[in-house]
């Protein structure tokens, strides 16, 4: 049994960080004079440490089912694990045997899961693609696709299940949509100025580096590219500050851009039907 204290001070298999991030989680109402509060203790059942205090309300997704529902799929693999204090979590999941191929490049439907014991977060989950750039992998995720459940709903697990299968139906849409939609769209220098302003200043070397390389990106794609560039180089992925970037990068742009939820979600659809 490995604990997260234990194995901070080296670096670990992405099978140890799994095994960390499932550990069990134990519930116990909290009593005062025999009577109960309406609050409950959430307590890692391998420390015996409590995690946090929560209301009789809260759904609790533990991580072990999570990862139980989607194990189901048939070339469904983890690549990435991240675990914060035992906490918060991001799991991202890549499709293996459905990739898509767009000029030269070979993307692959991923799934990027989060989820928390400490209220801070409910369960959020956003489909993307797995980029390949200079052999460090890139998560761009669309936030047209992004669920966000939060802990107190009704029927809390089973619209989780619900929402995770439908966005893995409809993954390899998903990609071929995005880049069709995204290409069309031309990306001015205010655009990625304005990108820019949105990124710390300890990331404009790699971004100095990219455009003289490649050039201003002239799409929606590209701009894509560009910042795949800077979260694969300089940015430490083990910091949880990366990926909440990463994550509101992509709103961003979408935002950005004008791809609306409801425009993409319908061509995702006509895509689905054709």
């Amino acid at each position: 049994m490995m604990t997260y204290n234990e194995t901070a001070e080296r670096e670990l298999t992405l099978e140890e960080k799994l095994e960390l991030a499932l550990f069990p989680v134990i519930r116990e109402k909290i009593n005062r004079k025999r009577k109960y509060t309406g609050y409950d203790l959430l307590i890692n059942g391998n420390t015996e440490e409590v995690i946090s205090t929560v209301t009789s309300k809260y759904e609790l997704l533990r991580n072990s089912d999570l990862y139980g529902h989607l194990k189901k799929y048939e070339g469904l693999h983890i690549t990435e694990v991240l675990n914060f204090v035992d906490r918060r979590f991001f799991f991202t999941f890549r499709v293996d045997g459905e990739p898509v191929t767009i000029g030269n490049e070979v993307l692959y439907p991923t799934l990027r899961v989060g989820n928390s014991y400490d209220r801070t977060m409910g369960v959020s989950f956003m489909s993307g693609h797995f980029r390949i750039i200079c052999n460090n992998g890139a998560y761009i995720g669309n936030a047209d696709k992004t669920f966000y459940i939060k802990h107190i709903t009704k029927d809390f697990q089973d619209k989780v299940f619900k929402a995770i299968d439908t966005t893995l139906a409809q993954s390899k849409a998903i990609i071929k949509v995005q880049y069709e939609e995204y290409i069309k769209i031309e990306v001015t220098e205010e655009h990625v100025v304005k990108v820019l302003k949105k990124m710390p200043t300890q990331y404009f070397t790699d971004l100095v580096a990219y455009t003289d390389k490649f050039g201003m990106p002239p799409n929606g794609w590209e701009l894509l590219n560009m910042i795949s560039y800077v979260l694969t180089h300089d940015a430490n992925r083990d910091k949880e500050a990366t990926i909440l970037l990463e994550n509101s990068l992509t709103s961003y742009v979408n935002d950005l851009l004008g791809i609306t939820n409801a425009k993409f979600n319908k061509m995702v659809q006509d895509r689905l039907e054709s």
